[in-house]
């Protein structure tokens, strides 16, 4: 119900934080499901086609951890959803958006953001 009507671009995360710091950094409104491994009602997922022309996925780059969760449950949200996965490329040493702004600036991350992370749209 925060999002608006119409919009051109949504990018779904993981949490409440990334997705206050996508909205302040970006012109890209964002939302977070309640979990990563939560799949959405295919009800949920129509409403968010309908009313966005882009929608990517944007979890977590758990690029030190032995199993890259956050991409596990990217990959298994594009393929239910048919959305476009995306992530922070490791070289930025950043698992999230908010760390992304906390460890490159904000100037940084919106420049990563818009020439590395949504390469698609």
């Amino acid at each position: 119900s925060q999002l608006p009507e119409k919009g051109r671009n949504l990018v779904i995360t993981k949490s409440l934080k990334d997705v206050m710091s996508i909205n302040e950094v970006t012109d890209w409104d964002a939302v977070a499901l309640q979990s990563e491994n939560v799949l959405p009602k295919k009800q949920v997922i129509q409403e968010l086609k309908n009313r966005f022309e882009n929608i990517i996925i944007l979890y977590d780059n758990d690029y030190d951890k032995e199993e890259n969760w956050g991409q596990v449950f990217s990959r298994r949200l594009g393929d239910f959803t048919g959305f476009t996965e995306t992530m922070i490329p490791e070289e930025y040493k950043s698992k999230d958006f908010s760390d992304l702004v906390k460890n490159h600036g904000v100037d940084k991350a919106k420049h990563i953001f818009e020439n590395e992370i949504i390469i698609p749209f």
